[in-house]
């Protein structure tokens, strides 16, 4: 699989101006006329007494119509969201110094998001729709270069390929992993034969190995591990014994405890401490006071000894 599927970022400004300005100024030479040293291009489109400012602007509006028509990829990261006049909730990005945009509707291509609040912070794919010269700002698409990538993950991916992805949501059939921002469907049953969800295991933002399992007629990816996980054998938990201390990740919190993942599919249950609040993905070493059968179904209790600094 190609490994180069997002394309670099474009710089403009100053230095484009320059150019422009240097290259008039090197024609005009060659047709052996005079060249004063207050010159202003007119070439391009902009006026012979143009600011600076507007030809910058008219350079920007060149360079991002050109990334338009060729359908240009970029990475960029989230800072904020907001409620726009026009376009309603969008999140905010900057591009080169110009001020961008995504609306909800452009900002995924198979996942339905009620807020965009989870997106700040993170790095995502996208494409130019428009620039607004006026205001100088970027109108993008996720959705839009989600397609685009996807493409190329379809005509170059091979059902034995094996591609680190990314947990991007949680849902009670599986979860939604990313692929170079591309989002597919990994199913609990094709991550586990031992009733594990794939939240058992992963957390948001953890990366796991998959594989290609099919493509369907609206184009949506669905993934496959390349082997299943399976519940921790007899042997794995024999090792555990009371007064055990032991690290795990809190991976519930509940109004009678909270949970603490010792092994996939295996947590341990602990009470509440009354001066520290518990946080899901939290690191906790816990001391094991509690370790019986009940109806089939091996339980873990314990207590919290600390919480440990991400």
């Amino acid at each position: 699989m190609q490994e180069n599927v997002i394309e670099n970022k474009e710089k403009i400004g100053e230095e484009e101006i320059m150019e422009e300005i240097k290259e008039e100024i090197k024609d005009l030479k060659a047709e052996g006329k005079e060249v004063k040293p207050e010159y202003k291009p007119k070439k391009k489109g902009y006026r012979k007494n143009a600011s600076p400012v507007k030809k910058q602007g008219f350079l920007k509006a060149q360079i991002y119509n050109k990334n338009i028509a060729e359908e240009t990829i970029f990475q960029v990261e989230v800072t904020g969201a907001k409620r726009d006049e026009e376009y309603g909730d969008v999140m905010l990005f900057t591009l080169n110094n110009t001020n961008g945009m995504v609306p909800l509707d452009e900002a995924d291509d198979d996942i339905h998001w009620k807020s965009l609040i989870s997106f700040i912070g993170r790095e995502i794919p996208i494409v130019i729709k428009s620039y607004d010269e006026k205001n100088d700002r970027l109108i993008c698409s996720r959705k839009e270069a989600q397609r685009i990538i996807k493409s190329k993950i379809v005509s170059t991916l091979s059902m034995e390929d094996e591609i680190v992805a990314k947990v991007s949501k949680l849902t009670y059939f599986g979860a939604y992993v990313e692929i170079h921002g591309v989002a597919g469907i990994l199913k609990n049953e094709n991550f586990s034969d031992d009733h594990i969800s794939v939240g058992d295991v992963f957390k948001v933002g953890d990366t796991l190995k998959v594989k290609l399992l099919r493509v369907n007629n609206t184009g949506k990816l669905a993934f496959k591990v390349p082997k299943m996980f399976k519940k921790s054998s007899m042997s794995e938990l024999s090792n555990f014994e009371v007064d055990q201390v032991i690290k795990g990740s809190v991976t519930a919190v509940k109004d009678w405890g909270f949970y603490v993942r010792l092994l996939p599919g295996v947590d341990a249950l602990c009470p509440l401490p009354r001066d520290e609040e518990v946080f899901v993905g939290s690191n906790a070493v816990i001391k094991l006071t509690q370790i019986f059968d009940e109806k089939g179904n091996l339980r873990i209790r314990g207590r919290l000894i600390k919480f440990l600094a991400f």
